[in-house]
């Protein structure tokens, strides 16, 4: 770990937008994940709260204006933040999918992140419906209170979906992935070292389902 960091936005400027919408999305992810793992509390809980609500404000801002200072400057201390969630809770198999996904197919971290969350979403939203509810208000989801957990977990996972489409992120048949070749890899995603820090047991066949879902 290290003992000092210098955030300076101005490094940032000339990123290009297909290196700052995944990297900005994996702060997301971030907290997303440690916010419902199986080693989240109520202190972190709240950090990782914020985290995901100003990602979502921000981050389309450094998207738009290559010279947002002060979009960027919060966007690093974001992506501080969300490591030190990661040291906090974790994070949990939106991140096992990236993982086996990056290194199979070479897809960019961030954007790996980014492609499994609806389906990650959709998966844990029965045993964690009010923190998944939350993430959805997060994303401007109108609950109306009368909806299943299951419910839930579609409406975040749409309002999701939207909220990473707007941001430019290419779409993953872009990587020329079969769907065949998605659902082979489903016992490595299983057994990840993050997997079992899931609100829900991720066994070979959940990982096959989320994968058909990614890989469409």
């Amino acid at each position: 770990m290290a003992e000092y960091v210098l955030i300076d936005p101005e490094l940032t400027y000339g990123i290009p937008s297909f290196i700052t919408v995944p990297t900005g999305l994996d702060v997301f992810s971030h907290a997303m994940e440690a916010y419902t793992s199986v080693l989240s509390r109520p202190m972190p809980d709240i950090v990782c709260e914020k985290i995901m609500e100003d990602v979502v404000e921000y981050l389309p801002r450094c998207i738009k204006e290559e010279v947002d200072v002060e979009a960027r400057t919060r966007m690093l201390i974001l992506a501080s933040m969300g490591g030190w969630m990661l040291a906090n809770c974790c994070a949990h198999v939106g991140h096992s999918l990236a993982h086996v996904i990056g290194a199979k197919f070479h897809v960019p971290h961030g954007a790996a992140c980014a492609y499994a969350a609806p389906a990650m979403i959709r998966f844990i939203s029965p045993a964690v419906p009010e923190k998944m509810k939350q993430v959805g208000r997060i994303l401007g989801v109108k609950f109306e209170g009368n909806e299943t957990p299951e419910q839930i977990g579609v409406m975040t996972a749409e309002a999701y979906t939207k909220f990473r489409d707007s941001l430019g992120l290419k779409p993953l048949s872009d990587y020329g992935i079969t769907k065949e070749q998605g659902l082979a890899v489903a016992h490595d995603v299983s057994v990840e070292c993050f997997a079992p820090l899931t609100p829900v047991k991720v066994t070979e066949e959940a990982a096959a389902k989320m994968l058909g879902e990614i890989f469409q």
